[in-house]
C-alpha cells in the first residue's frame, strides 16, 4: 500500500486507554471512548467482528473507482461465512465500504477527518444495537420457560425467584440501553459536516437501523409485559405463603395451648 495509506486500531472503552489517542466519546448508552492507534500500511490487522473495536483503512485520494475492489478485498478479508458482506456507499466523491469491525474510506484528504468521524460515531451506535439484537435473540428461550409464571406458579418456583428477578433486571435495563441508543442512530449526535452527516444517514438506511429499532421495541414490550406479570404472581405468592406460614404457627400455636390446659385438667382430675 503507498505510505500515505493508513490503517486505524479503533477500541470502544469504559476506562482510560492510557497513551493512546482519543477520537471522540460518548455518553450512550454508557459512558465510553473511542480511541485509535495509527499502524503502517503494511502491519496486519486482526480482522474482528467485535463490538468494542473497528478497523479501519484510510485512502486519502481522490475518487477513483478503480480502487474500490481492493478495498472491497481488504474489508471482507478473513470473513466468516455467517458474517454479512461488506456494503459499498460512494456519495460525491467519498467511497466507503463498511462491515461490522471493519471499514475503509476513499476520500480527498481535507474530506478523510470529518468522513472518519462519521463512519467511528455509526459504527459505536450500530455495534450497540447488534448487542442488544444478540442479547434479545438469546433471551427468548427462557422468556418461552418463564411465561408459564404468568398463569401458574407455586411455592416450589418461589426457589428461583432470585434467578427470576435477575432476569426481569435485565429485560428492564435492555429497554433503558435502547431508549438511550436510538436517538443517535435516528441522527447523528457530533457536529459533523453536510457531507459526513449525509453519509451517516445513507448508513443508517442501508443497514435499516429505523426498522430495527421498532422492532426491538416490539420485542422489549413482550418481555416488559410477560415479566410484569411473572413479578406480580411471584409477589401474591410471596404474600400467600409468609400468610400461610403466619396462620399455620397461630394453629400451632393454638393446639400447644390446648394440649397444655388438657394436660393440667388431666393432672388436676388425677389428683
Amino acid at each position: 500500500m503507498p505510505a500515505s495509506w493508513a490503517i486505524y486500531k479503533i477500541r470502544f472503552i469504559e476506562n482510560d486507554g492510557g497513551p493512546a489517542t482519543v477520537l471522540m466519546s460518548f455518553r450512550d448508552p454508557f459512558p465510553c471512548r473511542a480511541v485509535v492507534d495509527v499502524t503502517g500500511p503494511d502491519t496486519v490487522v486482526p480482522e474482528t467482528q467485535q463490538a468494542n473495536s473497528l478497523d479501519v483503512l484510510t485512502v486519502p485520494e481522490p475518487d477513483n473507482p478503480g480502487l474500490i475492489d481492493g478495498l472491497v478485498r481488504w474489508v471482507n478479508h478473513s470473513l466468516s461465512e455467517c458474517a454479512p458482506a461488506a456494503l459499498t456507499t460512494k456519495l460525491h466523491g467519498v467511497s466507503l465500504v463498511w462491515r461490522p469491525g471493519r471499514a475503509a474510506i476513499q476520500t480527498a484528504p481535507d474530506r478523510m477527518e470529518a468522513i472518519l468521524a462519521a463512519v467511528v460515531e455509526f459504527s459505536f451506535y450500530e455495534s450497540q444495537l447488534r448487542e442488544l439484537e444478540r442479547e434479545t435473540a438469546d433471551s427468548w428461550s427462557q422468556l418461552e420457560l418463564d411465561s408459564r409464571l404468568t398463569c401458574d406458579i407455586g411455592n416450589k418456583d418461589l426457589k428461583h425467584a432470585r434467578a427470576i428477578e435477575q432476569r426481569v433486571r435485565q429485560a428492564l435495563l435492555r429497554r433503558a440501553r435502547l431508549e438511550r441508543l436510538a436517538p443517535h442512530l435516528r441522527r447523528p449526535t457530533t457536529f459533523l459536516a453536510s457531507l459526513a452527516s449525509q453519509l451517516g444517514e445513507r448508513l443508517r438506511e442501508k443497514l435499516r437501523t429505523e426498522d430495527r429499532i421498532e422492532t426491538l421495541e416490539r420485542q422489549c414490550d413482550v418481555f416488559e409485559r410477560i415479566y410484569d406479570m411473572t413479578s406480580q404472581r411471584l409477589s401474591e405468592t410471596r404474600i400467600a405463603a409468609k400468610a400461610n406460614a403466619l396462620e399455620w404457627a397461630i394453629i400451632i400455636l393454638l393446639a400447644s395451648e390446648t394440649l397444655l390446659l388438657l394436660i393440667e385438667v388431666l393432672w388436676t382430675v388425677d389428683v
